[in-house]
């Protein structure tokens, strides 16, 4: 999932790893970016693909504002489960239909862009499949700690005692 303020593009690291396994020419501050978080972080933190990373610029936002088979949080966030399904079946449409073209391709870089797109559209219906979860199970889509709404002292007490089993004695 890819969340975009300002300058700031937020990508979970999920994306990142199907993004490393394409052909797709990244822009160089991008692949920085990456190596540097990689290089700054301890191995549990690395093995979370959940977690968000944090890109700075106009060519990350502009190169990943273009990646449409990464969901946009600000499209989904307050989606219905009607409306959720009705996208993963367009994504397996497309990717059927992609599927088609395979058989009329003439050349290897066509063949491996057709390649990255099923990839791609097969990454976007796993990650609509997570958020119809997410919206069945009534639960708010996940958000980097920076992103996340701050909690009133009731809420933060309310937190506590939830997971406490609500007996304090």
């Amino acid at each position: 999932m890819k969340i975009i303020r300002d300058k700031k593009v937020y990508i979970q690291a999920k994306d990142i790893a199907v993004l490393a396994n394409s052909g797709l020419d990244v822009p160089q501050e991008v692949v920085y970016s990456i190596f540097k978080d990689y290089n700054h972080t301890s191995s549990n933190r690395m093995n979370n693909l959940e977690r968000y990373l944090c890109f700075e610029g106009e060519a990350a936002a502009f190169f990943f504002d273009k990646q449409d088979w990464i969901i946009n949080y600000d499209e989904v966030k307050n989606i219905s489960l009607d409306e959720c399904l009705l996208l993963l079946h367009k994504c397996l449409d497309e990717k059927q239909s992609v599927i088609r073209r395979l058989s009329e391709v003439r050349s290897e870089k066509s063949e491996e862009i057709i390649f990255d797109r099923i990839n791609f559209l097969e990454h976007k219906g796993k990650q609509l499949k997570e958020i119809a979860a997410y919206i069945i199970k009534d639960e708010e889509l996940p958000l980097p700690p920076e992103l996340q709404p701050k909690k009133t002292v009731t809420e933060k007490l309310s937190d506590f005692m939830k997971k406490k089993g609500s007996k304090l004695f």
